[in-house]
């Protein structure tokens, strides 16, 4: 499972809360065909320390294999080229989109849209549901790590 932490910057009230109250996790597994994977998309949020995370969005669909490769490479060179501020990332059948912003070397702004198709009887592109947070590139590249390794298992 790949999973995207988010970075909070909570008030300074005395209270313990969560180091990443946002996550996205994608688990990919093996699809239709040699060319397509499976992909178990979920959005959890974690809003007290002492309470458990709740899956907040949850979404399955079918993403084409290359297209996973691509947006790990496409990860990787926003990660690692000053040059590039942000990545869009929309593959051609829908399941979710990921856009990212490079705000500083460490800061980035991440936008998630998952398709609602399961909500209109299987049509796509007509809603994404979504969350915006802000991660780094610590958190980046932990995402990165764990499509790789799911990417390898498959």
């Amino acid at each position: 499972m790949a999973k995207l932490l988010c970075i909070a910057q909570w008030p300074d009230d005395g209270e313990f809360h969560p180091d990443y109250p946002v996550e996205f996790a994608l688990t990919l597994s093996e699809g239709d065909s040699d060319r397509w994977l499976t992909a178990h998309m979920v959005l959890n949020i974690h809003m007290d320390i002492d309470e458990d995370k709740e899956v907040w969005l949850e979404r399955e669909g079918q993403i084409l294999r290359r297209e996973t490769h691509r947006l790990v490479d496409d990860l990787k060179k926003l990660l690692t080229d000053q040059r590039r501020k942000n990545l869009t990332f929309v593959p051609i059948t829908p399941s979710f989109e990921l856009w990212i912003n490079r705000l500083s070397d460490e800061q980035y702004r991440v936008i998630i849209w998952l398709d609602m198709q399961a909500d209109f009887n299987g049509a796509s592109n007509i809603g994404y549901q979504g969350m915006r947070f802000m991660s780094n590139r610590a958190r980046l590249m932990g995402f990165v790590r764990g499509m790789e390794a799911e990417l390898n298992t498959d």
